[in-house]
């Protein structure tokens, strides 16, 4: 099973790499690692970076192509793919968040925080915990790319291992892994429902 996701790892990376650098081809990029949150909407949240919100605008376009015909080419009998690209809104929103509703004014890198505007996620039968998981991953011989993060994420019902790509330097939109076991895909998406449902609330307040 270890195998299988680590394949998949790599062919999301190559994928990702090929997709960063076309669209990149023919814009200029910026530092997502140095560049802030804070640097690119005011305090209060009404004045932008226009610069910053045409690329952004154009990579959620971008990626939303991608995502209508996107095929991660693994054993479906051991694990189950599924992927999302995130809506302009939803996007437009999360830095509003960030800005707005989270503490810390604002000092967070966008590399850290816009981190998955594309996701893939994978759905494995296993009784390994996530937490062996993230180590054997990490620690495969067969693992060809550099993982920029990885955390066990737990938060409530929901339980899952999330992986973040975002190519050898700080200019490419990393994207999200999340591997789910079979056993926690109920729960997880009850989560995932309730949570989205939050956020969505807590943005008509903002607007309101």
């Amino acid at each position: 099973m270890v195998a299988e996701l680590v394949n998949a790892i790599n062919k999301v990376s190559i994928d990702h790499k090929n997709f960063s650098e076309n669209f990149y081809s023919t814009i200029i990029p910026m530092n997502l690692k140095k560049t802030r949150i804070s640097d690119i909407v005011s305090e209060c949240g009404q004045k932008y970076d226009t610069d910053f919100i045409h690329l952004y605008i154009k990579y959620i376009e971008a990626v939303n192509l991608h995502s209508l015909d996107y095929y991660l080419d693994v054993d479906k009998t051991k694990i189950e793919v599924r992927h999302r690209s995130k809506q302009k809104e939803s996007a437009l929103s999360k830095i509003h968040l960030y800005r707005v509703v989270k503490s810390g004014d604002g000092k967070y890198a966008i590399q850290k925080s816009l981190n998955d505007l594309f996701g893939i996620r994978l759905i494995i039968d296993t009784e390994i915990g996530y937490d062996e998981l993230e180590e054997k991953i990490k620690s495969s011989a067969d693992l060809q790319c550099k993982l920029f993060q990885t955390y066990v994420r737990t938060d409530g019902e929901y339980k899952a291992l999330h992986m973040y790509i975002k190519g050898e330097g700080n200019s490419y939109f990393p994207w999200e892994i999340q591997i789910w076991r079979q056993s926690d895909e109920s729960s997880n998406e009850s989560s995932h429902a309730l949570h989205k449902s939050k956020r969505t609330h807590i943005q008509s307040v903002i607007e309101y």
